[in-house]
C-alpha cells in the first residue's frame, strides 16, 4: 500500500474499510479460523495496527499553511516571488501568477522570508497552521544592484549560453503531439495613477469590474503548426449567449521560446535567441533552490546604443535541462499602450510545459484624465497529456471553434 493510499485510508470515517483493505494484504480471515494460530499471522496484525494508528498521527500532524504576497503600493499580486522556511535557503517555494503560496508538512514553520526583485525583503513571525496570511512588499529601485564582475565571463551569460542551448528540446511546441485543458478569464478594470481612485471605481461597479469573460478550451496539437482548440464552456458579463470566448494566447504566445514575441503588431526580439547576448544586457539577481535543482534568477534589458525591439524583465531559470520556470517580460520601450506577460512552467512527464499564464494590457492615462484601464487575461492549464496518437486529418479547418 502507498503512504498515499494510508493517509487517505487513515482520514476516511469508515475504518471498517481500511480494515478490510489490511485483511487483504495480510489475510487477516485466518485469525478467525480456530486451527489458525501462526505467530507471523499475529505479528502481522500487531504492525498492521501500528502502521493505522502511525498513519492518523502523520496525518493530524501536518502542518499547513498559505498566503498571499502583493504589492504594498498598488495591492496587485507578485507572481514567482521567493518564499523561503524557517531561514533555510533549501526549504521554500515561489508564488504562481496569482502571487500565491502554500506548504504542507511535518515541519512547523517559524519564519517566513519573501523577497522580490526590486522590492524589500520581508521576515514574518508566525506560529501553528495559517491559512490567510497576507505578504505586502514594498518598492525599493535601490535593491537592485549591479553584480560587478571583475575577471572571466558574466556569470549571466554562461547561463544563458546553456538556455539558448536548450531551447529547442525544453520549447513545447516542438512535442510531436498533445492535448490539454485551459481554464480562461479575462477582466476589464480602470486604472488610477492612485490606489484608493481605484478602488472607488470598482466599487461603483456591480460586480467590481467593467467587463469580464470566461471560457474553457480544449486544444490538441501536432508539431509543427496544426493546432486546434474547441470552447466547451463560455460566459461573458452582459451576454446571455456569447458567441466569441477569450483565449490563453490571445495576446501572448503560447510559449516564451520563439526567436520573436509579438506584442500588438510588434516583433520583439527574444532574449532566449541566437545572437540574444550580443543585443541584452543580462544580470544574475538571485540564486534559488528547488529540491536538487537550482534556480537563477537573471534580469534583462537591452544593451546601450543597440537599435532593435527589446524586451525587458525577468527569466527564472532552473538547472533541470536549463529551461525557463518563469518568465516576465514587457517592452524595454514605454508607450501609451504597454503589456506584461507572465508565464509558469512545471514539468509533466520529464517535459517542461505552461501551466499558467497572464497578460495585462495598460491602457495608459490620457493627459487629461487621471483615469486608464487595464485588460487582465490568466490562463490555468490542466489535463496535459503528451505525445497522444492524433492525426492530422481529424483536425478541422477552422483552427479555433465553439462547441454547440
Amino acid at each position: 500500500m502507498e503512504a498515499a493510499d494510508l493517509a487517505a485510508a487513515a482520514r476516511g470515517v469508515n475504518g471498517s474499510l481500511f480494515m478490510a483493505h489490511l485483511s487483504h494484504m495480510y489475510n487477516f480471515s485466518g485469525l478467525f479460523n480456530p486451527t489458525f494460530a501462526a505467530k507471523s499471522s499475529i505479528m502481522h496484525f500487531k504492525f498492521s495496527l501500528f502502521l493505522f494508528f502511525a498513519v492518523i498521527n502523520f496525518t493530524y500532524s501536518q502542518h499547513r499553511i498559505s498566503g498571499q504576497v502583493k504589492d504594498k503600493d498598488t495591492g496587485e499580486p507578485l507572481a514567482f516571488a521567493s518564499v523561503i522556511f524557517n531561514d533555510n535557503p533549501r526549504f521554500g517555494t515561489t508564488t504562481n501568477i496569482d502571487g500565491k503560496f502554500a506548504y504542507s508538512g511535518a515541519e512547523a514553520i517559524h519564519t517566513i522570508k519573501c523577497s522580490y526583485v526590486g522590492y524589500s525583503e520581508e521576515v514574518l513571525q508566525i506560529s501553528g497552521n495559517r491559512q490567510d496570511i497576507v505578504i505586502e512588499l514594498t518598492f525599493a529601485e535601490n535593491v537592485l544592484e549591479e553584480v560587478v564582475v571583475n575577471q572571466g565571463e558574466n556569470p549571466a551569460n554562461a547561463i544563458m549560453r546553456k538556455v539558448i542551448a536548450n531551447k529547442e528540446i525544453n520549447n513545447p511546441e516542438n512535442i510531436e503531439s498533445f492535448k490539454y485543458k485551459s481554464y480562461n478569464k479575462v477582466i476589464y478594470d480602470f486604472k488610477a495613477k492612485d490606489k484608493n481612485d481605484s478602488i472607488k471605481l470598482k466599487q461603483r461597479l456591480q460586480n467590481g469590474h467593467i467587463f469580464m469573460m470566461e471560457s474553457v478550451t480544449e486544444r490538441k496539437f501536432i508539431s509543427p503548426d496544426n493546432s486546434e482548440e474547441v470552447v466547451l464552456a463560455t460566459r461573458v458579463s452582459g451576454f446571455k449567449n456569447p458567441s466569441f470566448a477569450s483565449l490563453a494566447t490571445d495576446l501572448q504566445p503560447f510559449s516564451f521560446y520563439k526567436d520573436n514575441i509579438p506584442f500588438i503588431n510588434v516583433n520583439y526580439l527574444n532574449p532566449v535567441s541566437k545572437g540574444s547576448l550580443n543585443k541584452y544586457k543580462f544580470t544574475l539577481q538571485d540564486t534559488l533552490y528547488q529540491g536538487r535543482d537550482t534556480v537563477y534568477v537573471i534580469s534583462y534589458k537591452p544593451l546601450p546604443r543597440k537599435n532593435f525591439d527589446g524586451l525587458t524583465g525577468l527569466l527564472y531559470i532552473n538547472t533541470n535541462k536549463y529551461a525557463l520556470q518563469n518568465v516576465s517580460a514587457t517592452p524595454f520601450e514605454k508607450g501609451k499602450i504597454d503589456i506584461k506577460i507572465q508565464q509558469q512552467y512545471s514539468l509533466v512527464d520529464g517535459q517542461w510545459f505552461p501551466q499558467q499564464l497572464e497578460y495585462a494590457l495598460i491602457m495608459n492615462e490620457y493627459p487629461t484624465k487621471k483615469t486608464g484601464m487595464i485588460v487582465q487575461g490568466r490562463s490555468y492549464i490542466d489535463n496535459v497529456q503528451l505525445n497522444v496518437p492524433l492525426r492530422k486529418k481529424d483536425f478541422r479547418l477552422e483552427s479555433v471553434w465553439i462547441d454547440d
